[in-house]
């Protein structure tokens, strides 16, 4: 009976590669949410992040799981304001000794 046991483990593993599965995604889930943490990516249309990680072959749900890991949550990056750069109205008058 136990050569029976054995044999039916292996369709018992058939429903478990969702956690294999999951497991084996993890890496592409951690790339990704370094990725969303770059600065330069940060500045990146919403979209245009999104669809850059469905063509690496992420899942909708995996993506939305980077962008809470992440930390930078899904709201569109908002322009630079004048208190991130600062840049003078006008140029410094030339000093004329």
């Amino acid at each position: 009976m136990a050569a029976a046991e054995r044999a039916e483990q292996p369709g018992q593993a058939g429903s478990c590669p969702a956690a294999e599965n999951a497991a084996s995604r993890e890496p592409l889930i951690v790339t990704a949410v370094k990725f969303l943490q770059n600065p330069r990516v940060r500045q990146s249309p919403l979209a245009t992040r999104r669809a850059f990680l469905k063509k690496k072959g992420l899942t909708d749900e995996e993506i939305d799981l980077a962008f809470q890991q992440s930390g930078t949550g899904t709201e569109e990056p908002q322009s630079p304001g004048p208190a991130t750069h600062p840049v003078p109205a006008q140029p410094p008058p030339p000093v004329v000794y």
